[in-house]
């Protein structure tokens, strides 16, 4: 894969940055828009570091299968640190092969600016980021709001979205820079978003360079939700550049916990809560996933009829026919059935979330018959039984490889005969004067990562 083409053009509205991105799978060009910041027009993004455009293709190279080159000056500690999201990628799924990663060159270390941001969206996540208390250097001066993120918005509910998000900056003081982007075609249709996403924001982040110092993350884990997944503090953070520092924020908070923080000290937001994706709309469509754990959380801390996005009652068939697979989500699940208690209605409410476990993780005999089958027609990567196949991607490839250990006492994927080489890249420092004590042989891959 070759990016190349990388420019930087300023336009009425701000800057935008662009690159062709070139692989077998065909020619593409990738744009960051960045507008103008509080109307300044004297500072822009940095135009000598094409770090952005590393961090968007590292994913698209491994899922084509070839060697990345960037085609211009790249940070030396956004270069180094892919190294490690290329390992992260790999070893979460085995049939992604680590690229050989070269550049034109090294950037000149910039100055970081001032400025930091968070990204929002108007989720759950984004907006407890938003309000949650930030001391000294690490306080937001600004939200970044994305366009086209969102796969099914039209024009008019993306003006709505923006409209909204603003109301949000104006009632928490921080100002929405508006960004748009066509990163996401770069995997759609080839790889789950939710694998995608972290290194895409990341890559957002540095095209901000030069305006933004600090650009922070939101997070969808909390740090007893860990596992393999698209974002993360293994990921972002290791793609910043010197100007630019990516933070993955605070896991100390889950789904549920972020919904009550917002609910105790945040009511007047609640309003403008937006967690959906499944609808081409700007409020909430109050049947899928997300929906109804968001107005289970607001149903525990007393709050659903201040969240007028959402329908006012919770419809219990629907939750129950939920069949939550990854494991992260029935985390949450758990972490609002416990919030709701086993009285009145909040009582009802749980014993549906519980229901819903229940059958996910056993369905009835016709649909387990189905599985097998679907297994053993190399359809599905495990016969467990499970409502949704979780092979899609890196959370549930790992899910399936720890439910197969512990239930069936081997690994999905077979061992072979033939001793497989561990995956290490980098190589060690040599010993003093060049010389091993051993004098055997070295083994290992050739570093993934190299300057020009």
């Amino acid at each position: 894969m070759i990016v190349d083409r990388i420019r930087t053009v300023e336009t009425g509205e701000g800057w935008c940055r662009s690159a062709r991105v070139s692989s077998g799978s065909g020619e593409r060009t990738v744009e960051y828009h960045v507008p103008h910041v509080d109307g300044a027009r004297d500072s822009g993004p940095r135009v000598g570091d094409a770090a952005a455009f590393l961090a968007a293709t590292i994913l698209p190279a491994m899922l084509d299968g070839e060697d990345l080159h960037i085609d211009g000056p790249v940070s030396a500690r956004t270069l180094a640190g892919s190294a490690e999201v290329v390992t992260a990628f790999a070893r979460w799924d085995h049939r992604l092969r680590p690229p050989l990663v070269t550049t034109a060159g090294t950037a000149d270390p910039g100055v970081a600016s001032a400025g930091a941001a968070c990204f929002f969206s108007r989720g759950a996540d984004s907006m407890a980021s938003a309000v949650v208390e930030r001391v000294g250097s690490a306080a937001l001066t600004h939200l970044v709001h994305v366009v086209g993120l969102e796969p099914v918005h039209s024009a008019a509910t993306i003006d709505e979205e923006v409209r909204l998000a603003r109301r949000v900056g104006d009632l928490v003081g921080l100002p929405v820079v508006v960004m748009r982007t066509n990163v996401r075609m770069l995997t759609d249709g080839r790889r789950d978003w939710a694998d995608a996403h972290g290194a895409a924001l990341a890559s957002l982040a540095l095209a901000t360079d030069g305006v933004f110092g600090r650009v922070v993350v939101p997070s969808t884990q909390a740090v007893d939700e860990l596992v393999p997944y698209g974002s993360g503090p293994t990921l972002e953070p290791r793609l910043s550049s010197e100007s630019l520092q990516v933070v993955h924020d605070d896991l100390s908070l889950d789904r549920v916990g972020k919904v009550w923080l917002l609910a105790r000290d945040r009511p007047d937001l609640l309003p403008l809560l937006k967690v959906c994706w499944a609808e081409d709309r700007a409020d909430n469509c109050g049947r899928c996933g997300k929906c109804l754990l968001t107005m289970c959380a607001l149903q525990a801390a007393d709050a659903l009829h201040l969240a007028t996005g959402f329908p006012d009652r919770i419809p219990l068939d629907d939750l129950r026919r939920l069949r939550p697979a990854p494991v992260q989500s029935q985390q949450h699940w758990v972490a609002a059935a416990r919030a709701l208690g086993a009285d009145g209605e909040r009582g009802r409410t749980r014993d549906a979330i519980l229901d819903a476990l229940h059958r996910s993780a056993r369905p009835g005999p016709r649909e387990r018959v189905l599985q097998w089958w679907a297994y053993l027609r190399g359809r599905r990567a495990s016969p467990v039984p499970n409502w949704k196949d979780p092979s899609r991607g890196f959370e549930w490839t790992h899910h399936t490889l720890m439910l197969d250990l512990l239930t069936r006492g081997r690994p999905s994927r077979p061992v072979a005969p033939e001793p497989e080489e561990p995956l290490v890249l980098g190589r060690a420092r040599p010993a003093v004067g060049g010389r091993t004590d051993s004098g055997a042989a070295t083994h290992g891959r050739n570093p993934s990562v190299q300057g020009p």
